[in-house]
């Protein structure tokens, strides 16, 4: 990680759907991201301890690993290569899934269907989403 970031335990946590003043229901809007504020009250339980080391190095990985893949992404969909397309957002997925950024997960799953339609219709939009979206979790987790 050359990066020379440190993720930030030292602050409480506000959740997106707190800081919107939303509950926590099914909505999109406020079920952003669910998943993330759980990864956070896992790390201040863990506080001061090895473990806390460990999870904060893969979430530093997990954000390296996105910016490497997202631009990736970009590139493939600015050469319009529908199957580099899926791939990269296949992968992002996965790595966002694993990390509990539902939101990136859903837009990602978007990228790969329409390249697997044939289509890359849309693409430039779904990523300038993501990109929001990953600004936004980066926030969240405080990597930004």
């Amino acid at each position: 990680m050359s990066s020379g970031r440190k993720l930030d335990t030292s602050k409480r946590i506000v959740t997106p759907s707190a800081r919107r003043g939303c509950s926590d229901d099914h909505s999109s809007e406020s079920n952003k991201d669910s998943h993330i504020p759980t990864i956070l009250s896992v790390i201040e339980t863990l506080e001061g301890s090895e473990d806390l080391k460990k999870l904060s190095n893969q979430v530093l990985l997990y954000a390296d690993k996105t910016e490497t893949e997202m631009k990736e992404l970009s590139t493939s969909i600015e050469a319009k290569d529908r199957a580099k397309v899926e791939k990269h957002a296949a992968a992002l997925t996965g790595m966002c899934s694993d990390m509990g950024a539902t939101q990136m997960m859903r837009i990602c799953y978007q990228l790969q269907i329409i390249a697997r339609q044939g289509s890359l219709g849309g693409a430039k939009d779904l990523y300038t989403d993501l990109q929001q979206e990953f600004e936004t979790v980066k926030s969240t987790l405080r990597l930004a």
